[in-house]
């Protein structure tokens, strides 16, 4: 890591590659585990985004909020969701992710995995009963529509 950083640029550097270490020491140096970068990323969102499990966890119970939104109104489940990460997707669940949560366009996590083919992650999404029936502010599509478009179309 670069030592020009500050503490809190450090703490969001150490989440993507899962720097395990560096994440516990700021998070025992009580260094705020909700602060935001510049595009309204929290640590959270990042280890969500890249596959860091580990991270997420130990975010979680060191009580990261994990409905925050970035400056697009996307959440960690969001990232996860676009990603396909199970076991990201199932630690937020555990920890009571807002599963319905819409960002600026009104896409939830739920279209998010339909868009992006990711129907494990679907399945998952629904057995914790996401709502199917939300609509994108644009053009009113359904979670539903956006998994039956895929299917059409044989992706």
């Amino acid at each position: 890591m670069d030592i020009s950083l500050s503490k809190k640029d450090k703490f969001h550097q150490a989440c993507s590659p899962g720097h395990r270490r560096a994440v516990r020491k700021c998070v025992c140096d009580k260094l705020c585990i909700n602060t935001r970068r510049s595009d309204g990323f929290t640590c959270l969102h990042i280890a969500s985004y890249s596959i860091r499990t580990n991270i997420v966890r130990m975010l979680l119970q060191n009580k990261a909020e994990i409905d925050l939104q970035d400056e697009k109104s996307k959440t960690a489940l969001t990232f996860a969701s676009q990603e396909g990460h199970m076991n990201v997707i199932k630690s937020l669940l555990e920890h009571n992710a807002n599963i319905d949560t819409t960002d600026k366009n009104g896409v939830t996590a739920l279209m998010i995995a339909c868009l992006n083919g990711h129907n494990h992650i679907a399945s998952v999404l629904l057995r914790h009963n996401a709502k199917t029936d939300i609509k994108t502010i644009e053009d009113e599509t359904t979670a539903l529509m956006l998994a039956c478009e895929k299917v059409s179309v044989g992706a």
